[in-house]
């Protein structure tokens, strides 16, 4: 069974990417919660594309 979340699917140096997205996104706004993480995760892992990443994260609550 595949891991259920998108973070668990990163390979090192894709978790590398993505913390250091995390970081950067850290330094310009508020600390990010699950289910943002879940998006940046989808689209370091190329299953989304920027503009989706975007469109995704303004729909967040």
């Amino acid at each position: 069974m595949p891991p259920n979340r998108p973070i668990d699917r990163l390979t090192p140096e894709k978790r590398h990417q993505l913390n250091n997205l995390i970081a950067s996104w850290r330094m310009e706004n508020m600390p990010l919660t699950d289910p943002e993480i879940d998006v940046l995760a989808r689209y370091v892992l190329g299953e989304i594309t920027a503009e989706e990443s975007n469109r995704l994260m303004d729909e967040l609550p």
